[in-house]
């Protein structure tokens, strides 16, 4: 049986670098099966907005 896998993007605005970032976020459930745990957090810089 496979853990269910949910993966959520997000952008992220940083008002230090004045720049976009997109962060994705992949999630597990626990074995228990109640709390999800994060398993992976990515970001990549989408560049500075015009």
């Amino acid at each position: 049986m496979m853990n269910p896998r949910r993966c959520c993007l997000q952008q992220k605005w940083s008002s230090q670098s004045h720049s976009i970032s997109m962060v994705s976020i992949c999630l597990e459930k626990g074995i228990e099966g109640q709390s999800w745990v994060v398993t992976s957090i990515t970001e990549r810089e989408l560049g500075h907005p015009r």
